[in-house]
């Protein structure tokens, strides 16, 4: 997975895919391996983090969208995220907890953030297949 990532092929990833891409998964007391991409360590915790409908907004054109997008879905996850490094997250929840209000990473052309997208409110697929398809012309 990280040398696919890192030949710069086109990757999406909502909530668990986020914390499969960290350097590795903290459970129960025990540290387990990840892919490496993003530079953190996922913490499991026995509470949700968050739990419903959130509301976002892209603060920085990505692979999924153009900045002022709004995107609209859930979170439910009993996870956060130690960073290691400063990252420019792609977008800011105005409803919802992400990563202490924000959420998105983009690694080459992989992305990857909590937020589960409702797909009848934004085709984040699509979105990307238009971009992976304009870019080989």
């Amino acid at each position: 997975m990280r040398r696919f990532i890192d030949s710069g092929k086109y990757l999406y990833a909502e909530c668990g895919g986020l914390m499969y891409l960290t350097n590795s998964i903290i459970y129960n007391n025990e540290e387990y391996e990840m892919v490496g991409a993003i530079d953190a360590v996922t913490v499991m915790h026995k509470r949700p983090v968050w739990y419903g409908y959130a509301r976002a907004r892209i603060i920085k054109d990505s692979i999924i969208g153009g900045s002022g997008t709004v995107l609209m879905g859930h979170e439910f996850h009993y996870s956060s995220l130690i960073l290691h490094g400063g990252y420019d997250f792609v977008i800011r929840y105005e409803r919802g907890a992400g990563i202490n209000g924000y959420d998105g990473f983009q690694v080459n052309n992989a992305y990857a953030h909590y937020l589960h997208i409702h797909p009848d409110t934004y085709d984040v697929i699509g979105r990307i297949i238009k971009r992976l398809l304009d870019h080989e012309n």
